[in-house]
């Protein structure tokens, strides 16, 4: 769960360019900062920022990119009854996965349940692990 603080500035855009989120690391309570009309394509002469502040424990809560966090994750993901769909950043338990890749795996489980074809809890490809090393 996380906090989500708003912000309005009075200026067009505060990021540059095609800056849409800023990630953050280190110490700060905060792990991301939006710029909504970026990727909303809104046309206003002020802006708002989102700030996200993680809730329950203060901590950072991202998939690992580790491969024994993968095979764990893959577990409780092959665990799941077929027709269910595991997606997003913590649904794929991948990092990398933003708005964008959301919007792509939903429409990839519209297109499943419009034909029936269910192949996986981890809907499109690109978005499932890849072969793990089962060395490591």
């Amino acid at each position: 769960m996380r906090q989500l603080d708003l912000i309005v500035l009075p200026v067009e855009y505060a990021f540059p360019g095609n800056i849409y989120f800023l990630y953050y690391t280190g110490p700060e309570r905060y792990t991301r900062l939006v710029e909504y009309k970026k990727f909303t394509k809104h046309k206003d002469k002020n802006t708002l920022i989102g700030m996200e502040i993680p809730m329950m424990n203060g901590g950072k809560d991202y998939p690992m990119p580790f491969q024994w966090a993968q095979r764990k994750a893959q577990e409780y993901i092959d665990m799941l009854p077929s027709n269910c769909f595991s997606m997003g950043r913590a649904g794929s338990y991948l990092y990398g996965i933003d708005i964008d890749d959301c919007i792509r795996q939903a429409m990839n489980v519209k297109e499943s349940v419009q034909t029936g074809s269910w192949e996986n809890a981890v809907p499109c490809k690109d978005y499932r692990f890849p072969e793990l090393d089962q060395n490591i």
